[in-house]
């Protein structure tokens, strides 16, 4: 375990990669059984985006307080404890038996998350080269829709052959095996962070608007697309493959633009844009939909692709754009993807049933116009707020 330790010390991005999916690997294993969840625990698409909400809410409050920590402590600290708090909350999802419980597990993977995605971005932000970053950082997000795609591929192959409880006993394994070999970090004497350079700018505030939108939508379309696939038709395995598939987009659509990023050399704003854009396209087919399987997966792949190929490209923006430690400046925006994430899931839950799927797509859709609204505005706020020394690069 030493060995393992010491190989993830000296790869920086493999490092972030790996927390990053252990973190997740619990939502998403929810998210891809969901049909069998509110079977077998009776429970309905409110309950359960209450559920995927409880995950988000923790995620949120936890990103912003352990930002400012990781800035002053390295990032060590977040590795470790992530691995444990994984262990407890797959473990207790294991042995679930009704929504509360689960919700409780889903809030407990929460905290998780944030100390592995915040400890990630610090890492990526010091440890990697100037030149890498948007690689780096696409590499890093990439990891959240492999969580999602391993747990598409854990459902037809474990979950539906035996019991929805094998895929988090196995999820519980990976948190102690995270434990166990969180490397140490090499990051000099952090105490001297300054504290007073903490505070949100209106730059750094509309990017955390831009962000809640984007990341409720996105995440709540990786939750909800299993169940919606059944309603258009698709069968349960079939619906969790469509999350694979989708999931496998939006992995390619982040580490392009990373490529696209690191080449330009700018602020990343021009590409996070593009891809909002794309994820206005898929959305709007997925509400002109209906009963129409062809125009539902194009849907997904261009929703996928844009509503969560834009992570990676987003923390790359927020490195060169906001004056502020790194933990602490991506753990604000990271507050801003959970917490619009943490709102999202039950308006969806709540449309689907009063309403459709067909709907809630489409006002989505509307939504992300507003995020390319507010990210526009965070580029000339910056610009306002930034100094000659502290310009980068080309606003």
């Amino acid at each position: 375990m030493n060995r393992a330790a010491t190989a993830l010390g000296s790869r920086p991005i493999s490092t972030a990669i790996a927390y990053t999916v252990a973190g997740v690997l619990p939502l998403y294993l929810t998210a891809a059984q969901s049909v069998r969840l509110q079977e077998e625990l009776d429970f309905g698409r409110t309950r359960f985006g209450l559920v995927i909400g409880s995950f988000y809410l923790v995620s949120a409050i936890a990103s912003k307080m352990i930002g400012p920590v990781l800035d002053r402590r390295g990032p060590d600290f977040g590795l470790r404890y992530s691995g444990v708090v994984t262990l407890a909350a797959a473990g207790l999802a294991a042995v679930a038996t009704g929504w509360v419980t689960l919700a409780i597990a889903m809030a407990i993977a929460g905290l998780a998350n944030a100390l592995g995605q915040i400890a990630s971005n610090l890492i990526v932000a010091t440890r990697v080269s100037f030149d890498r970053t948007g690689r780096a950082f696409a590499a890093k997000q990439a990891a959240v829709p492999v969580g999602a795609m391993l747990a598409g591929l854990a459902v037809p192959w474990v979950g539906l052959s035996t019991s929805w409880r094998v895929p988090y006993a196995i999820a519980a394994a990976a948190g102690l095996i995270m434990m166990v070999i969180a490397p140490r970090f090499d990051t000099g004497d952090r105490s001297t962070v300054d504290r007073e350079n903490l505070k949100i700018t209106p730059a750094l505030l509309a990017f955390m608007v831009m962000a809640a939108i984007g990341g409720g939508i996105g995440n709540s379309l990786a939750s909800f697309v299993t169940d919606a696939s059944v309603t258009v038709g698709f069968s349960q395995g079939a619906g969790a493959r469509i999350l694979t598939i989708g999931s496998i987009v939006a992995v390619a659509a982040r580490l392009a633009v990373g490529q696209i990023a690191d080449r330009r050399q700018q602020t990343g704003v021009s590409e996070l844009v593009s891809l909002l854009g794309v994820a206005v396209v898929g959305l709007g087919l997925l509400g002109l939909a209906g009963d129409s399987s062809t125009l539902f997966v194009i849907g997904v792949l261009l929703a996928f692709a844009g509503s969560w190929g834009w992570q990676g490209v987003m923390f790359y923006s927020v490195v060169r754009l906001i004056r502020m430690p790194a933990a602490t400046s991506t753990g604000a925006v990271a507050a801003g993807v959970y917490l619009g994430t943490m709102i999202m899931p039950p308006l969806v839950g709540f449309g689907a049933d009063r309403y459709s799927y067909d709907i809630v797509f489409t006002l989505e859709a509307g939504l992300v116009l507003v995020g390319i609204a507010a990210v526009l505005l965070s580029r000339r706020l910056a610009l306002v707020e930034s100094t000659p020394d502290r310009s980068t690069a080309s606003l």
